[in-house]
């Protein structure tokens, strides 16, 4: 029997359960909008932090999206698409290279890596804040979600509408106004 590499595996996995996306970030809310919400990370929509107190807001936030899609010890699988080479993250997990990714309409090349960890309140803040001023791009692979933090909240495909729905349902506060959820 020939044994996968870890790309293979990810790469089978990916196209089973997200076939309509590449595994680059950006491209979730467009290609699986049924699926798709926003929330934002911070109130009134603001979208970076500028002092300690909005810091805590914006972990305090992304954790709660995380904690109610994702019980606490859950192994999820935190996927990179950008990141510098000098960037600690690089020496804090064991990163599997799954493949380059091209999205086609920004003719943008990903390198893109993978590591696994057991999902935990506050085990990625640096990874999250590193995200919340585009140092990096990443996204959490939970059991039945995506979670996609960027630099002014979190897109979540959940696994149908009807979750999607009891989500923005909790979530509603958070959510934008903006009639598409921007």
């Amino acid at each position: 029997m020939i044994q996968q590499t870890p790309a293979q595996l990810f790469a089978s996995f990916w196209m089973q359960q997200y076939p309509e996306s590449p595994p680059i970030n950006y491209l979730f809310k467009s290609r699986m909008p049924e699926r798709w919400v926003r929330v934002h990370s911070l109130p009134l929509s603001k979208r970076y932090a500028d002092t300690a107190e909005e810091w805590g807001i914006l972990l305090e936030r992304q954790n709660a999206v995380v904690n109610y899609l994702i019980a606490q010890g859950t192994p999820v699988r935190v996927v990179i698409n950008y990141i510098r080479e000098d960037n600690p993250l690089f020496a804090s997990y064991d990163m599997e290279n799954i493949d380059v990714f091209i999205d086609r309409d920004a003719e943008t090349v990903f390198q893109s890596f993978w590591f696994e960890t057991a999902w935990k309140t506050g085990c990625l803040d640096a990874m999250l804040r590193m995200i919340a001023v585009e140092e990096l791009r990443a996204f959490i692979v939970g059991p039945d979600c995506l979670v996609a933090p960027y630099d002014g909240g979190v897109d979540v495909i959940l696994k149908d509408g009807a979750t999607r729905d009891a989500f923005k349902n909790h979530f509603q506060e958070w959510l934008s106004k903006h009639p598409y959820g921007l």
